[in-house]
């Protein structure tokens, strides 16, 4: 609640983007927190939260097949279930994982043989789909995963699984192996034109957020086009002798330059442009807060809960893509998951007080 406080002081303060803040707001935002709200207030049972978090698995696991058949098929119409693929597989590909793990009392055999095989063409679609980071920080959340679980064997399995499989891959198609062998050389981050522009979008969007540090420029990251067009800051990048900056000055005064085709690529500073260092403050003490949460019910074991188990593992991967991504406002399963394990959290102490009256 704090940070819908912190988002409507940024939206009066901003009057020259009221309109745009409204709707921005309506756009990314309202969704994720009437989704929390919902999940705190209504979902109480554990039927429920059984049902709702394989209805998010199966949807997944529906678009994932509609891009497989775009890169098997090579079906243009299909590209845009391709778009921010890697981004959700963050969420939901963990999610997965953590039925097949704590969902075998509950799932039948039939419905654990579809998650496994729907787990691997999310896996395929991932490396696939060539986005670097969320498949690293997806590997280590597994690994995570199955060491929480105590699966030292399938921890193992799972790293000979993915040896083989890379080899196989990589064998049949080398220039997959040149796309990710490129993340461990050192030259990539000096040369490659992608990183230099990201990184150049970093520069401008840190002069930007030291402009209005402390509550931002109120909800939306579409207005970073704009923003850009500031005249200092032009200046600052043009003057700059880092080939980022003139990187950066060429993407804001061209291909980025119309409303809404500049994305700040970081959950960091696309957090703080819009709320400012308060905001990103309030925003990262809330995923902290809920993680702290999460730890407790799996350290004490009292239930072999999904949501806590997925939390655990999904908030760090997160805040893990989110340094070169910026994907807070589509986190609407982390929100739900949130709310789930708040309304449970609130059950128990509840019973637990019953029980000492």
């Amino acid at each position: 609640m704090l940070l819908v406080v912190v988002f409507v002081v940024s939206l009066l303060l901003n009057g020259d983007w009221l309109a745009n803040n409204l709707n921005e707001f309506k756009k990314d935002h309202l969704k994720p927190l009437l989704v929390f709200l919902v999940a705190c207030s209504f979902i109480r049972r554990e039927q429920q939260v059984r049902i709702i978090l394989l209805g998010f698995v199966l949807g997944f696991a529906l678009r994932s097949l509609l891009v497989l058949a775009y890169y098997g098929l090579d079906l243009a119409w299909l590209a845009p279930y391709r778009r921010g693929y890697a981004m959700d597989a963050v969420f939901y590909l963990l999610l997965t994982s953590v039925l097949l793990l704590y969902g075998q009392d509950w799932l039948s055999r039939r419905w654990r043989v579809l998650l496994v095989v729907m787990w691997g063409v999310e896996m395929l679609n991932l490396v696939l789909h060539q986005s670097r980071t969320p498949l690293l920080v997806i590997v280590a959340s597994l690994l995570l995963l199955l060491l929480l679980n105590g699966s030292w064997r399938k921890s193992l399995l799972l790293l000979l699984g993915c040896v083989i499989s890379a080899a196989g891959l990589f064998a049949a198609k080398p220039e997959l192996w040149q796309r990710y062998a490129s993340t461990f050389r050192s030259d990539t981050y000096q040369q490659d034109p992608a990183l230099l522009e990201r990184q150049g979008i970093w520069v401008a969007t840190d002069f930007l957020i030291r402009q209005q540090p402390v509550l931002g420029y109120g909800p939306g990251w579409r207005k970073l086009a704009l923003l850009a067009r500031h005249e200092q800051l032009l200046k600052y990048l043009q003057a700059g002798t880092h080939p980022r900056n003139r990187s950066a000055y060429l993407y804001f005064t061209g291909r980025a330059y119309p409303y809404g085709k500049a994305n700040p690529h970081s959950l960091y500073f696309q957090v703080a442009l819009e709320t400012g260092l308060l905001g990103l403050l309030v925003y990262l003490s809330f995923l902290l807060a809920i993680l702290w949460l999460a730890f407790r019910q799996v350290w004490r074991q009292t239930v072999r809960h999904p949501v806590a188990s997925s939390l655990l593992v999904i908030i760090p991967a997160f805040l893990l893509v989110g340094f070169a991504n910026g994907m807070w406002a589509n986190a609407v399963l982390l929100m739900m998951l949130a709310g789930m394990l708040l309304s449970q959290v609130v059950l128990r102490s509840g019973s637990s007080s019953g029980k000492l009256a």
